[in-house]
Protein backbone atom coordinates (compact mmCIF):
# COMPACT_ATOMS: atom_id res chain seq x y z
CA UNK A 1 0.00 0.00 0.00
CA UNK A 2 3.01 2.59 0.91
CA UNK A 3 4.52 2.19 -2.27
CA UNK A 4 1.28 2.16 -4.38
CA UNK A 5 0.19 5.47 -2.06
CA UNK A 6 2.65 7.47 -4.62
CA UNK A 7 1.07 6.46 -8.10
CA UNK A 8 -2.26 5.10 -7.22
CA UNK A 9 -5.41 7.26 -6.04
CA UNK A 10 -7.24 5.04 -4.20
CA UNK A 11 -4.12 3.71 -2.49
CA UNK A 12 -3.37 7.38 -1.55
CA UNK A 13 -6.93 7.76 -0.49
CA UNK A 14 -6.33 4.86 1.72
CA UNK A 15 -3.49 5.89 3.69
CA UNK A 16 -4.37 9.36 3.84
CA UNK A 17 -7.72 8.06 5.53
CA UNK A 18 -5.52 6.15 7.59
CA UNK A 19 -3.14 8.45 8.32
CA UNK A 20 -5.64 10.92 9.55
CA UNK A 21 -7.12 8.53 12.16
CA UNK A 22 -3.78 8.22 13.86
CA UNK A 23 -3.45 11.99 13.56
CA UNK A 24 -7.08 11.85 15.58
CA UNK A 25 -5.81 9.26 17.77
CA UNK A 26 -2.29 11.37 18.79
CA UNK A 27 -3.89 14.65 18.91
CA UNK A 28 -6.81 13.27 21.17
CA UNK A 29 -3.47 12.19 23.64
CA UNK A 30 -2.15 15.46 23.37
CA UNK A 31 -2.60 18.44 25.67
CA UNK A 32 -4.97 20.76 24.27
CA UNK A 33 -3.24 23.45 22.15
CA UNK A 34 -4.13 25.59 19.69
CA UNK A 35 -1.59 23.49 17.42
CA UNK A 36 -2.09 20.21 18.81
CA UNK A 37 -3.31 18.90 15.30
CA UNK A 38 -0.18 19.93 13.28
CA UNK A 39 1.93 18.42 16.68
CA UNK A 40 0.34 15.11 16.30
CA UNK A 41 0.63 15.18 12.20
CA UNK A 42 4.18 16.26 12.88
CA UNK A 43 4.59 13.02 15.26
CA UNK A 44 2.87 10.50 12.70
CA UNK A 45 4.85 11.52 9.75
CA UNK A 46 8.25 12.26 11.33
CA UNK A 47 7.57 8.09 12.34
CA UNK A 48 6.28 7.30 8.89
CA UNK A 49 9.54 8.62 7.41
CA UNK A 50 11.28 6.36 9.53
CA UNK A 51 8.96 3.33 8.75
CA UNK A 52 9.77 4.39 4.74
CA UNK A 53 13.42 4.47 5.54
CA UNK A 54 13.66 1.29 6.82
CA UNK A 55 11.21 -0.99 5.54
CA UNK A 56 10.57 0.91 1.79
CA UNK A 57 14.21 2.08 1.04
CA UNK A 58 16.20 0.14 3.11
CA UNK A 59 18.57 2.53 4.59
CA UNK A 60 21.78 0.80 5.89
CA UNK A 61 21.69 3.19 8.96
CA UNK A 62 18.27 2.56 9.51
CA UNK A 63 18.58 -1.42 9.00
CA UNK A 64 21.46 -2.13 11.23
CA UNK A 65 20.76 0.41 14.34
CA UNK A 66 19.19 -1.65 17.19
CA UNK A 67 15.22 -0.72 17.53
CA UNK A 68 15.57 0.85 20.89
CA UNK A 69 18.58 2.85 19.75
CA UNK A 70 16.44 4.66 16.99
CA UNK A 71 13.76 5.28 19.94
CA UNK A 72 16.09 7.11 22.31
CA UNK A 73 17.08 9.19 19.63
CA UNK A 74 13.63 10.00 18.62
CA UNK A 75 12.51 10.49 22.12
CA UNK A 76 13.41 13.91 22.62
CA UNK A 77 11.59 15.01 19.68
CA UNK A 78 8.69 13.10 20.04
CA UNK A 79 8.18 14.53 23.63
CA UNK A 80 9.03 18.00 22.34
CA UNK A 81 5.90 17.63 20.04
CA UNK A 82 3.80 15.86 22.76
CA UNK A 83 4.26 18.57 25.68
CA UNK A 84 2.86 21.53 26.23
CA UNK A 85 2.78 24.66 23.82
CA UNK A 86 5.77 26.85 24.27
Amino acid sequence: MMRSMLTDQAAADHVRAALGRQIDSVGAALPAAEDSELRAALVVTALLGVTIGHQLLGLAALREAPADHIAALLRPAVKALAGPAG
